[in-house]
């Protein structure tokens, strides 16, 4: 029988199970015993990966998990949608230095490269759009 405390070690019961058992056996509902586990710093972080993977849940497991750790999930769900908005935001000013660049010049990027990278995704769309036709930078950006 294996021990309630997970370990990246074999177990220490007459089936001498092997640590891959044990990350086997560490999924999502068991990840809050992570830090439990007598794992050397790498390992745990291999184990973690493998728990977050949810490799071992099956559809049952995984609608428990999403019941009892909702706000969790919510947490997560959050963090992601806020680094994939700010991916957008540095593609889209990536896109209007460049387009900047190639109408004007490296000079005219250096001035406004401070005002491009802070700006918001919808306003970084209009500049695009009037870069297009502008005869000046003053005119995208006024």
């Amino acid at each position: 029988m294996l021990r309630k405390r997970w370990s990246c070690q074999k177990a220490s019961t007459s089936a001498n199970l092997p640590r891959t058992y044990l990350v086997a056996r560490l999924n999502l509902p068991n990840l809050p015993n992570l830090p439990n586990m007598r794992c050397a710093p790498e390992e745990k972080v291999d184990v973690y990966a493998h728990a977050v993977r949810g490799a071992n849940l099956d559809e049952h497991e995984r609608q428990r998990y999403q019941q009892q750790y909702a706000e969790e999930i919510e947490t997560m769900s959050a963090f992601a949608d806020q680094f994939i908005d700010q991916g957008v935001q540095q593609g889209e000013a990536t896109i209007l230095l460049t387009l900047l660049n190639e109408k004007f010049g490296p000079d005219i990027v250096d001035a406004y490269r401070e005002r491009i990278t802070a700006a918001e995704p919808e306003q970084l769309l209009q500049w695009s759009k009037r870069i297009l036709s502008a005869e000046t930078p003053e005119t995208i950006f006024h």
